[in-house]
């Protein structure tokens, strides 16, 4: 697809549309979806939550060490081919996974082959794109590409369930693997472009040559100036405090978040619901998310602010408490949609922070320095609430102790500031 570099409409928004669709597709490798399997795997395979949670810790420890080369990958040759590689990896992998009967077939596909796919077409890739296009717009850019997970969600959710119900849950794979080819792989090889000076064109829709972009956003502020043209090495980027807070902070959430977000079914179905009614639970979690992901988008183009970094992290702390403490029905679902709606804020906030702290264009490189130890923590989450609710009998212990991590994340992330940049590129040369 050809842009119109004659026309006033942003081919930038092109970029977001294509990302939205990719991340519709990466909703169904949610932890969340995965836990609508638990049931049925255990009754037919016989398999335990522990090790079906399992094969997430698996997928994110190859997540995280494919990730610098991605960025690396990503910084220099753009997303097109990134995407539709990771789309078609995953289509097999899902399709695969229809036929597997054996857990180390599980392991096998999708904790190590997967993994590889997810990698390609994570955020990572999505967002440092759109970072790439948007410096003015970069939070609500961001933030509308990021409504294709909850739009995933609230789509893929009841469908799954409806699936597993009526044909099994080998049908469901394969579902996800036609999926990938419609909403990842088409539309990335005809959409992606790497940066907008590759076409002629200037972060957030100015239409110009070869000429210098040190007026674009001259309005805004100061922050954003001082680091939008910065180049960042891997040693470098280690050598900032921002870094380890941000890291540390982020990392020790994902750990939370993937904890409860795989629990949520069962936890409910613990509580004796039934699978109609957690569907239902999912749907509103997605909903709500849609709605406040514009707001977040908004609020994230502020992240300068400390009150504004800490709002989502203190936002999960609530969730988290409110599932701890549900005595009825209305803190559950309460709890589960605010859980959502925390965490979207959370994504949101933490790609502006990394994209407006070093810059876009090495942005791969970055964000692929700190995806690692991300990737591995939160991948922890899930077996280690599992293996918390195999020897108590319960998930609440460790919600406890996520609302301990949520506070130190809000308390961290208060403290990030911006690093202070000694190299910097014009991005016509790069």
């Amino acid at each position: 697809m050809k842009p119109n570099n004659s026309s006033s409409y942003f081919y930038g928004w092109n970029i977001v549309g294509a990302a939205f669709l990719s991340r519709f597709s990466f909703a169904s490798g949610n932890a969340s979806i995965l836990g609508l399997f638990f049931t049925s795997l255990n009754a037919q395979l016989g398999w335990s939550r522990t090790s079906i949670a399992g094969v997430l810790t698996l997928s994110r420890l190859f997540e995280g060490i494919t990730s610098p080369i991605v960025g690396t990958f990503l910084d220099r040759y753009g997303s097109r081919w990134i995407l539709v590689i990771g789309g078609v990896i995953l289509s097999v992998g899902f399709m695969s996974l229809s036929t597997m009967t054996d857990l180390w077939q599980f392991y096998l596909v999708r904790g190590i082959f997967m993994a590889m796919g997810f990698s390609l077409v994570s955020m990572l890739v999505t967002n440092t794109t759109i970072s790439n296009w948007f410096v003015a717009r970069r939070g609500r850019a961001i933030a509308l590409a990021g409504m294709g997970t909850s739009s995933g969600m609230l789509m893929i959710s009841p469908i799954t369930v409806g699936i597993i119900a009526i044909w099994g849950w080998q049908t469901a794979w394969i579902f996800f693997a036609v999926l990938a080819w419609f909403v990842v792989i088409i539309p990335s090889a005809l959409i992606m472009k790497r940066r907008p000076e590759d076409i002629g064109l200037k972060p957030d829709g100015a239409i110009v040559g070869k000429s210098d972009y040190s007026s674009l956003q001259a309005d805004k502020d100061e922050q954003y100036d001082s680091i939008k043209e910065a180049v960042w090495t891997r040693r470098q980027v280690i050598r900032t405090p921002a870094f380890w807070l941000l890291i540390t902070a982020i990392s020790s959430s994902m750990l939370a978040f993937q904890g409860v977000n795989i629990s949520i079914a069962p936890y409910a179905e613990d509580l004796g619901f039934g699978a109609t009614a957690i569907a239902l639970m999912l749907m509103a979690r997605s909903l709500a998310t849609i709605l406040v992901t514009p707001l977040w988008g908004i609020l994230s183009e502020h992240v300068h602010l400390s009150a504004i970094r800490v709002i989502p992290f203190s936002i999960q702390l609530l969730a988290t408490a409110l599932l701890t403490f549900a005595d009825t029905n209305v803190m559950l679902w309460l709890g589960i949609v605010v859980y959502g709606a925390g965490f979207t804020g959370m994504m949101i906030i933490q790609e502006v922070l990394w994209a407006n702290y070093y810059g876009r264009l090495t942005l791969g490189t970055v964000r692929s320095t700190s995806l690692p130890l991300q990737v591995l923590m939160s991948g922890g989450g899930p077996v280690i609430i599992n293996l918390i609710f195999d020897i108590t009998g319960s998930y609440k212990p460790a919600y406890a102790a996520f609302i301990g991590l949520y506070l130190m994340s809000a308390i961290l992330i208060w403290f990030a500031k911006p690093p202070i940049p000694s190299d910097f590129a014009n991005p016509d040369e790069l």
